[in-house]
């Protein structure tokens, strides 16, 4: 604090009989006039009469008696004896104690006063711009002339302000009362905020408080916010709007759009679209529309969503389940009931079969002993095909061609060619036309050997000549042959007579076929056939009985190379005659060796 001058403390006591009240009506010469003081009719109080400069230590006489400058007549004041200050007063103004009217603007004031909105009084002046004259300034609500200085003990109750170089009521916040500031025309006026404060004016406008505390700055918030605290903050809703916080919550829009009001459904309802609803079904339960499509109840409770149920699908307690079977698909569900599938494909219902009568097929028809049209081998050479009805079958033997035996395929019957023959144009009309002993066949259709080379055995050879091993498959050269079909050396190109072994077919000199290796007479065929009605089998060979005609045949565990040389439904296995598996197709007992047929099936 700075220390009190004796000047600036007879100023006070000369204030404080005419405190500032506002609205006080201007004199005629443009100063106040007061109560407290009356100026001489000749005295201008806008301007002092005598305004000195003290030095900055002037010296202090104590008069006797109390020195007031003669243009004041202050009869109403109080003022202690104060000593000689050297320095002339000048005119103090007339700073009124009439309350004038109250305001809310400077049109509810007289002519001349403005209003003071902090106060909602009308007043003087609020700055020194309200004082018109460039000499005079606003120092409490009134217009008084400015004081020149260039030290603040010039000042009477003032400070100086060097910069503008008269006296000021401050220069800083500190110079001034509690609750008031430093203006910016170096008045000390009440604050009207706090600096820095922020508040709202409606919900559409906000204000900030200046720096000094002396205004307010207000802005309009923008487009879709509201003003709270101070601040324009960001809708988060529309006012009033309803909609659900979660099933069992709704919730309101605040008027301000800046939050939810939230209401607790009751219970037995929920929320769907902002309102309560009653529900309808349990959240997630499923059910089904038809058999094609499922339904399912939404999150709310308060309806359902349909879905359809995929291909080969339906719905079924609430789900969708794949099909058994095409709906009404037929089938046997025994062999004395048929079925047909239900429409929805998940099931079956069974009906039984009239009496004789057996299911095939999905139909009951009269029994059968085979698939209808179905062929199977009788044995090796006899094809076995079913009726159409399913009742029975029928048997054929499959003929020989030349140079081939017929042999039952499975699905019908065909050839299969001779040691030393194929088919090679694919026809069985001629059998298998085509020797494969010869240098442009060898061992198969199309097989040439190279010049110089023989066929032997099936295979293109070179060299074996007389003294040299051959049998099996080696062969000699030309002009010699194997002296022994097994193991034996290259002789001179004689054929074997009877009794000779032999390897192949055609070995054997004229007259003589190969049979068993041995070069025998040729009253059988190559299969071991007598050639002549009523002949005995060749070596080795007995009789196979069939529906049609009997041929030779080898019995069980005779040795063999085909399966065409076993009797009955015998098969060559490990170069052995062996009986048919159980199991195998039969037409007689006969083809099942030991076993029995019984409905076309060896037990």
């Amino acid at each position: 604090m700075r220390p009190t001058h004796p000047l600036r403390t007879l100023a006070t006591l000369l204030a404080l009989g005419a405190l500032p009240v506002a609205c006080a009506p201007r004199s005629l010469g443009g100063g106040p006039l007061g109560e407290a003081a009356v100026l001489d009719d000749a005295t201008d109080v806008g301007t002092p009469t005598d305004v000195v400069t003290p030095t900055d230590a002037p010296s202090i006489d104590t008069p006797s008696a109390t020195d007031v400058p003669s243009e004041i007549d202050a009869p109403q004041v109080d003022v202690p004896s104060t000593p000689d200050l050297g320095v002339d007063v000048p005119s103090t103004p007339d700073l009124g104690v009439d309350a004038g009217p109250s305001c809310r603007t400077d049109r509810d004031c007289a002519l001349g006063l403005v209003c003071d909105r902090s106060r909602s009084l009308c007043v003087e002046c609020l700055s020194a711009v309200d004082c018109g004259d460039a000499g005079r300034m606003c120092v409490s609500s009134r217009c008084v002339t400015r004081i020149p200085c260039v030290s603040s003990r010039m000042c009477s109750g003032q400070v100086c302000d060097p910069a503008r170089g008269y006296c000021v009521d401050c220069l800083t916040a500190t110079d001034c009362a509690p609750g008031q500031t430093c203006a910016p025309d170096a008045t000390c006026q009440a604050r009207l905020c706090t600096p820095g404060a922020a508040e709202c004016v409606g919900a559409t406008r906000a204000r900030t408080c200046d720096a000094r505390g002396l205004a307010w700055t207000e802005l309009p918030c923008a487009s879709g916010t509201t003003c709270s605290g101070g601040i324009c903050r960001a809708r988060v809703c529309t006012p009033t709007e309803a909609s659900c916080a979660n099933p069992s919550t709704r919730q309101v829009c605040n008027a301000d759009g800046l939050a939810y009001t939230p209401m607790t459904c009751p219970a037995g309802t929920t929320c769907s679209g902002g309102v309560c609803t009653t529900r309808v079904c349990t959240p997630g339960a499923t059910d089904c529309s038809g058999v094609t499509a499922l339904r399912i109840c939404n999150a709310e409770g308060t309806g359902y969503t349909a879905a359809a149920c995929g291909a080969r699908t339906t719905c079924r307690a609430g789900a969708c389940t794949p099909w058994i079977c095409s709906p009404g698909e037929l089938s046997c569900a025994s062999a004395s009931a048929r079925q047909a599938c239900n429409a929805d494909g998940l099931g079956y219902t069974a009906t039984a079969c009239p009496a004789g009568q057996t299911c095939a097929s999905g139909t009951c028809r009269v029994a059968t002993v085979c698939t209808p049209g179905m062929a199977s081998c009788a044995s090796a050479t006899m094809l076995n095909v079913c009726s159409a009805d399913g009742t029975s079958s029928t048997t054929t033997t499959c003929l020989n061609a030349p140079n081939a035996t017929g042999r039952c395929t499975g699905s019908g019957c065909g050839i299969a060619c001779n040691t030393g023959f194929a088919d090679c144009n694919g026809s069985t009309s001629d059998g298998c036309e085509t020797p494969t002993g010869t240098t442009t066949n060898c061992g198969g259709c199309g097989v040439r050997c190279a010049s110089g080379q023989t066929c032997s055995g099936g295979a293109c050879v070179t060299g074996g000549c007389a003294g040299e091993a051959c049998g099996f498959f080696m062969g000699c050269c030309a002009g010699y042959t194997c002296s022994d079909g097994l193991v034996g050396t290259c002789v001179s190109n004689v054929c074997p007579t009877a009794g000779q072994s032999c390897a192949l077919p055609g070995r054997c000199c004229a007259g003589l076929t190969c049979q068993g290796r041995v070069c025998v007479a040729s009253s059988c065929d190559v299969a071991g056939n007598p050639r002549e009605t009523g002949g005995t089998c060749c070596s080795g060979l007995s009789y196979r009985p069939s529906p049609t005609t009997s041929l030779c045949c080898k019995e069980a565990s005779v040795s063999c190379t085909d399966s065409n040389e076993c009797c009955g439904r015998m098969l060559c296995t490990s170069g052995r005659c062996a009986c048919v598996a159980a199991g195998s197709a039969c037409s007689a007992s006969a083809d099942c060796c030991s076993r029995s047929c019984s409905m076309g099936t060896c037990l």
